[in-house]
């Protein structure tokens, strides 16, 4: 049966800080307009996971979605891409010892993930993310520039590296995307993608609780916006059959302690919007880029 997947993305240097930080929650789709999220398969490890880490490595996600052909739709919470003025500049290219810009978000792509392996120098959760430092020369504030579909949702620059390092979530996000592109995987950016490839898109978890209509912070009631949302997508004549396991680790899960983001309820939210996806009930936001800008910096996806 088709799968889709909503993941709360992250890039933590350390291999265990990545198992506790990247929650990912899978839909199985019984028939049109009615999916369960039970307590088997993806989901084994939220309803009983060990050694507090129920999260995935970054390369542990890839291998998964490699070999489980059955995921129709993924949807992560990470810049898919940078600004096309960054693209098509000389000054951000030459920080990194390349002669020419860039020009297009493939070029750029590749040469992340041709520097950026995804290895952990050493077994075990203290293992470190082995090859990020060499991106260095992008850790510049002045490089801080959002893309049209940033601007338009409210969202963090892709080279933000203060706070939640969302420059780390972009580079390694970045390769994570070109291995499974590679294995057959459409990334939406600007284009119409093939109904018959499974596709990977980013969406934006606080975009997706305003345009289900919630009106407070879900970082502080996820408790009530994941009652909302089910709310919602029964509005849209959607059945969720919702294991209650899986459900309490959405409302209750917070990997960094009591203050931490609920990244249980990030990683619903971004299933939301697959689902919504899925069933045509989803829009792409772009912003104000024309469709050359829109192929190269992406959009959001969000429940329309």
């Amino acid at each position: 049966m088709p799968r889709l997947i909503g993941c709360d993305f992250g890039a933590p240097r350390r291999a265990g800080d990545q198992a506790r930080k990247i929650i990912a929650i899978e839909a199985i789709e019984i028939d049109t307009g009615h999916y369960a999220i039970e307590t088997s398969g993806f989901n084994a490890r939220l309803a009983h996971w060990p050694n507090d880490r129920p999260g995935w490595t970054i390369p542990a996600l890839r291998d998964w979605l490699l070999c489980d052909r059955t995921v129709q739709v993924a949807a992560f919470d990470f810049p898919f891409s940078v600004p096309l003025s960054l693209l098509q500049s000389a000054k951000f290219a030459g920080r990194m010892q390349v002669s020419e810009p860039f020009r297009n978000r493939d070029a750029w792509a590749k040469f992340v993930a041709s520097r950026l392996a995804l290895t952990f120098t050493r077994e075990g959760p203290s293992g470190e993310m082995a090859d990020l430092a060499a991106f260095e020369p992008w850790r510049d504030t002045v490089l801080w520039e959002r893309r049209s579909c940033d601007i338009a949702t409210k969202a963090c620059p892709p080279l933000k590296h203060i706070g939640q390092n969302v420059f780390a979530m972009t580079l390694a996000g970045t390769a994570f995307l070109e291995a499974l592109q590679s294995a057959g995987y459409e990334v939406l950016l600007g284009q119409t993608v093939s109904e018959r490839s499974p596709v990977l898109f980013e969406t934006y978890p606080s975009l997706v609780a305003r345009q289900i209509g919630f009106d407070g912070s879900y970082k502080k009631e996820p408790v009530r916006c994941l009652q909302s949302a089910v709310s919602y997508l029964a509005r849209q004549r959607i059945r969720l059959d919702f294991a209650p396991e899986i459900r309490t680790f959405c409302e209750s899960y917070r990997s960094g302690g009591k203050a931490a983001d609920p990244d249980g309820a990030d990683a619903f939210l971004c299933l939301v919007a697959a689902i919504c996806y899925r069933n045509g009930l989803a829009e792409v936001i772009y912003g104000d880029a024309p469709p050359d800008q829109r192929a190269q910096e992406g959009g959001i996806v969000a429940p329309s």
